[in-house]
Protein backbone atom coordinates (compact mmCIF):
# COMPACT_ATOMS: atom_id res chain seq x y z
CA UNK A 1 0.00 0.00 0.00
CA UNK A 2 1.31 3.52 -1.01
CA UNK A 3 1.83 6.05 1.55
CA UNK A 4 -1.39 8.26 0.28
CA UNK A 5 -3.50 5.40 0.56
CA UNK A 6 -5.00 4.56 3.79
CA UNK A 7 -7.83 1.78 4.41
CA UNK A 8 -10.98 2.80 6.92
CA UNK A 9 -12.18 0.18 8.68
CA UNK A 10 -15.65 0.61 10.40
CA UNK A 11 -17.97 -1.98 12.51
CA UNK A 12 -21.03 -2.48 10.57
CA UNK A 13 -23.11 -4.74 13.35
CA UNK A 14 -22.10 -6.46 16.33
CA UNK A 15 -23.95 -9.68 18.29
CA UNK A 16 -23.62 -11.21 21.66
CA UNK A 17 -23.61 -15.22 22.53
CA UNK A 18 -24.39 -16.14 25.90
CA UNK A 19 -24.60 -19.85 26.83
CA UNK A 20 -26.31 -20.88 29.60
CA UNK A 21 -24.30 -24.37 31.32
CA UNK A 22 -27.47 -25.62 33.49
CA UNK A 23 -30.06 -28.38 34.05
CA UNK A 24 -33.76 -28.65 31.84
CA UNK A 25 -35.28 -28.32 35.40
CA UNK A 26 -33.78 -24.83 35.84
CA UNK A 27 -33.77 -23.70 32.35
CA UNK A 28 -37.57 -24.39 31.55
CA UNK A 29 -39.27 -21.82 33.63
CA UNK A 30 -36.91 -18.52 31.96
CA UNK A 31 -37.92 -20.17 28.53
CA UNK A 32 -41.93 -20.45 29.29
CA UNK A 33 -41.73 -16.90 30.37
CA UNK A 34 -39.94 -15.82 27.47
CA UNK A 35 -42.24 -17.37 24.66
CA UNK A 36 -45.23 -15.79 26.70
CA UNK A 37 -44.15 -12.86 25.78
CA UNK A 38 -42.45 -13.15 22.70
CA UNK A 39 -45.97 -14.31 21.99
CA UNK A 40 -47.87 -11.12 23.66
CA UNK A 41 -45.57 -8.92 21.43
CA UNK A 42 -46.02 -11.13 18.27
CA UNK A 43 -49.85 -10.00 18.23
CA UNK A 44 -48.33 -6.37 17.93
CA UNK A 45 -46.70 -7.33 15.12
CA UNK A 46 -48.80 -6.76 11.29
CA UNK A 47 -48.62 -9.85 9.27
CA UNK A 48 -47.34 -7.84 6.34
CA UNK A 49 -44.41 -6.52 8.28
CA UNK A 50 -41.00 -8.14 7.11
CA UNK A 51 -40.63 -8.47 10.90
CA UNK A 52 -43.25 -11.48 10.92
CA UNK A 53 -41.56 -14.19 9.62
CA UNK A 54 -38.22 -13.28 11.88
CA UNK A 55 -40.08 -13.00 15.00
CA UNK A 56 -42.06 -16.27 13.87
CA UNK A 57 -39.04 -18.21 13.10
CA UNK A 58 -37.95 -17.17 16.63
CA UNK A 59 -40.72 -17.71 18.81
CA UNK A 60 -40.44 -21.65 17.04
CA UNK A 61 -37.15 -21.65 18.25
CA UNK A 62 -38.27 -21.08 21.90
CA UNK A 63 -41.13 -22.93 21.90
CA UNK A 64 -38.62 -25.89 20.61
CA UNK A 65 -36.15 -25.53 23.79
CA UNK A 66 -39.49 -25.26 25.91
CA UNK A 67 -40.32 -28.36 24.32
CA UNK A 68 -36.90 -30.53 24.60
CA UNK A 69 -36.50 -28.87 28.60
CA UNK A 70 -39.67 -30.90 29.39
CA UNK A 71 -42.53 -27.94 29.16
CA UNK A 72 -45.75 -27.82 26.36
CA UNK A 73 -45.03 -24.87 24.44
CA UNK A 74 -49.11 -25.26 23.61
CA UNK A 75 -50.04 -24.20 27.39
CA UNK A 76 -48.21 -21.11 27.66
CA UNK A 77 -50.57 -17.93 26.46
CA UNK A 78 -49.25 -14.66 25.45
CA UNK A 79 -48.58 -12.93 28.59
CA UNK A 80 -47.34 -8.94 29.17
CA UNK A 81 -45.78 -10.11 32.18
CA UNK A 82 -43.78 -13.30 30.85
CA UNK A 83 -46.95 -15.22 33.42
CA UNK A 84 -46.94 -19.03 32.88
CA UNK A 85 -49.59 -21.68 34.51
CA UNK A 86 -47.56 -23.00 37.05
CA UNK A 87 -44.19 -24.26 37.57
CA UNK A 88 -43.29 -27.77 37.10
CA UNK A 89 -44.25 -29.71 40.16
CA UNK A 90 -40.70 -31.05 41.36
CA UNK A 91 -40.11 -33.95 44.46
CA UNK A 92 -41.17 -32.42 47.26
CA UNK A 93 -44.42 -30.53 48.16
CA UNK A 94 -46.71 -29.47 44.54
CA UNK A 95 -44.60 -26.64 43.59
CA UNK A 96 -41.46 -27.63 45.63
CA UNK A 97 -37.94 -29.42 44.96
CA UNK A 98 -36.09 -31.25 47.70
CA UNK A 99 -32.71 -31.73 48.63
CA UNK A 100 -31.47 -33.56 51.68
CA UNK A 101 -28.24 -33.73 53.08
CA UNK A 102 -25.41 -31.95 55.21
CA UNK A 103 -24.05 -28.45 54.88
CA UNK A 104 -20.24 -28.71 53.67
CA UNK A 105 -20.13 -25.15 53.53
CA UNK A 106 -21.24 -21.60 54.53
CA UNK A 107 -20.73 -18.80 51.95
CA UNK A 108 -19.62 -15.57 53.27
CA UNK A 109 -19.13 -12.28 50.89
CA UNK A 110 -15.95 -10.45 51.02
CA UNK A 111 -17.55 -8.08 53.99
CA UNK A 112 -17.78 -11.28 56.12
CA UNK A 113 -21.40 -11.52 55.94
CA UNK A 114 -23.70 -14.20 55.60
CA UNK A 115 -24.22 -14.92 51.78
CA UNK A 116 -25.56 -19.13 51.72
CA UNK A 117 -24.11 -22.69 51.96
CA UNK A 118 -23.65 -25.28 50.60
CA UNK A 119 -24.85 -28.49 51.09
CA UNK A 120 -23.94 -31.79 49.82
CA UNK A 121 -26.95 -34.51 49.08
CA UNK A 122 -27.36 -37.49 49.57
CA UNK A 123 -26.92 -38.66 46.11
CA UNK A 124 -23.63 -36.94 46.03
CA UNK A 125 -24.46 -33.58 44.19
CA UNK A 126 -23.00 -30.34 45.91
CA UNK A 127 -25.79 -27.25 45.96
CA UNK A 128 -25.09 -23.69 46.98
CA UNK A 129 -28.14 -22.42 48.36
CA UNK A 130 -28.30 -18.54 49.03
CA UNK A 131 -29.51 -16.88 52.25
CA UNK A 132 -28.86 -13.70 54.04
CA UNK A 133 -31.39 -13.74 57.11
CA UNK A 134 -29.36 -14.03 60.13
CA UNK A 135 -31.68 -17.26 61.43
CA UNK A 136 -30.74 -18.87 58.81
CA UNK A 137 -26.88 -18.47 59.36
CA UNK A 138 -27.57 -19.73 63.03
CA UNK A 139 -29.96 -22.59 61.88
CA UNK A 140 -26.41 -23.36 59.57
CA UNK A 141 -24.00 -22.91 61.93
CA UNK A 142 -25.38 -25.46 64.13
CA UNK A 143 -26.81 -28.29 62.06
CA UNK A 144 -22.75 -27.75 60.35
CA UNK A 145 -21.05 -28.44 63.60
CA UNK A 146 -23.61 -31.32 64.81
CA UNK A 147 -23.10 -32.95 61.22
CA UNK A 148 -27.08 -33.17 61.27
CA UNK A 149 -28.76 -33.87 58.65
CA UNK A 150 -31.15 -31.54 56.62
CA UNK A 151 -33.43 -31.05 54.02
CA UNK A 152 -33.98 -28.04 51.95
CA UNK A 153 -37.00 -27.20 50.28
CA UNK A 154 -37.20 -24.83 47.59
CA UNK A 155 -39.28 -23.25 44.49
CA UNK A 156 -38.51 -24.71 41.36
CA UNK A 157 -38.35 -21.54 39.67
CA UNK A 158 -36.03 -20.00 42.04
CA UNK A 159 -33.45 -23.39 42.71
CA UNK A 160 -30.94 -21.33 44.81
CA UNK A 161 -33.30 -19.50 47.38
CA UNK A 162 -34.85 -22.10 50.71
CA UNK A 163 -38.82 -21.57 51.38
CA UNK A 164 -37.64 -24.30 54.13
CA UNK A 165 -35.22 -26.12 55.76
CA UNK A 166 -36.10 -29.08 57.92
CA UNK A 167 -34.03 -30.47 60.16
CA UNK A 168 -33.92 -34.56 59.72
CA UNK A 169 -31.54 -36.16 62.18
CA UNK A 170 -29.62 -34.93 64.67
CA UNK A 171 -27.02 -35.95 67.25
CA UNK A 172 -28.15 -33.15 69.88
CA UNK A 173 -31.74 -31.50 70.84
CA UNK A 174 -31.83 -28.62 68.69
CA UNK A 175 -32.14 -25.33 70.78
CA UNK A 176 -32.93 -21.64 69.95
Amino acid sequence: MREDQFSWRSVIGAFKIAIVISTKEQLLYPEERLLAWLRWIQQTVPLTSRWYPVAQRYIEQIAGRVLDFGGDPNQILPSPTGTVPHPKPGKGDKDQIEFTGKVVGIIHDRFGDFEGFQLLTETGEERKFRGHEHQIEKLVYRVWEERAVISVFVEYHQPHWPVSIVVRRSTEPFQH
